[in-house]
């Protein structure tokens, strides 16, 4: 058998194996609107993944800005309010 021939036929189960995994997960790779469809979805997915990870900053951020604020203005209020 040539390299060729090894070449070919190692690409030929390559395919065939992608398209039964493919398949499997309920993706038919012989149509390229179910191909666009999950790039589609892979776009999507990681948007979401981007905008939950934004969101817990945010919500990090917001409650780190409170815990200080509060702290601050606790010893604000006693520095003011201390009997002299």
């Amino acid at each position: 058998m040539t390299e060729s021939e090894t070449k070919r036929i190692a690409t030929a189960a390559a395919r065939e194996a992608l398209q039964e995994f493919f398949l499997t997960i309920g993706v038919n790779v012989a149509s390229p609107e179910a191909i666009i469809e999950l790039q589609r979805d892979f776009h999507h997915i990681r948007s979401a993944r981007k905008t939950v990870g934004n969101v817990r900053n945010k919500a990090w951020d917001v409650l780190t800005g409170s815990a200080v604020t509060g702290i601050l203005a606790t010893v604000g209020y006693y520095l003011t309010h201390t009997p002299k």
